[in-house]
């Protein structure tokens, strides 16, 4: 059985560095594979191959981060073990190879996950929503889903995939949270580039509580949704 484990190469003048995955197995083979998980390497742990609970990072990011390397580990030692035996002598180029291809198509499986939950919501609303005041909330909702996609794969450098079986607890928080600071953006924006949105228009100071008064019912449009095409 293969080890596998997770580690990053230092530089002087560089206060970053990607994650490797190195894997060993047995006395010939010792491979490795370079991501495009950046972390600060002044603060990575090579004994818990992740970000310590005493670093000072924003908690999301410290998790999110040990939640990627812990989750590629698996699934790059998995892929190792699976294939293996299809090769004469697994090599660095090889495993490389191999992962980048798997990435590939689980992006391919994350944009139809994706476009098939937008396609679903809208197919609900038009369905089942029938007071126009509750569909211009839905479709706002709908359309910041689209642009909170976009951030999640901004935010972790990867295509994010958006199901039925993927949004959790911390994604309808982190949703909040985003339609938080869109609308507090986009209220107190000033500019003549484009005109104020009805909401704006109807409050067009809104406070603190207001705004998170605001996210809450959107996630829970994006809830009420969910648990109806879910049952």
């Amino acid at each position: 059985m293969s080890t596998i484990h997770a580690r990053i190469k230092r530089y002087k003048n560089s206060e970053t560095a990607k994650v490797s995955f190195r894997i060993k197995d047995g006395k010939s083979i010792d491979i490795s594979y370079t991501s495009n998980i950046v972390v600060e390497s002044n603060k990575w742990d090579d004994k818990i191959e992740g970000y310590p609970r005493k670093v000072i990072l924003a908690d999301f990011k410290k998790e999110s981060v040990n939640q990627e390397v812990f989750q590629t580990l698996c699934f790059i030692q998995q892929l190792y073990e699976s294939n293996k035996y299809l090769t004469d002598k697994p090599t660095t180029f090889w495993l490389t190879r191999l992962v980048d291809e798997a990435v590939l198509l689980q992006r391919k499986e994350s944009v139809s996950a994706n476009n098939h939950l937008i396609e679903d919501f809208r197919l609900y609303i038009e369905t089942y929503v029938q007071n126009k005041n509750r569909q211009y909330h839905f479709y706002t909702v709908l359309n910041s889903l689209q642009r909170f996609i976009i951030y999640l794969s901004v935010l972790n450098e990867k295509d994010q995939s958006l199901s039925y079986r993927t949004i959790n607890y911390e994604i309808l928080t982190l949703f909040k949270l985003y339609l938080q600071n869109e609308h507090a953006i986009c209220t107190g924006y000033s500019g003549s580039k484009r005109p104020p949105s009805p909401d704006e228009i109807d409050h067009p100071h809104k406070t603190e509580p207001e705004l998170v008064f605001s996210s809450l019912i959107a996630v829970t449009n994006l809830y009420v949704f969910l648990n109806t095409v879910c049952v």
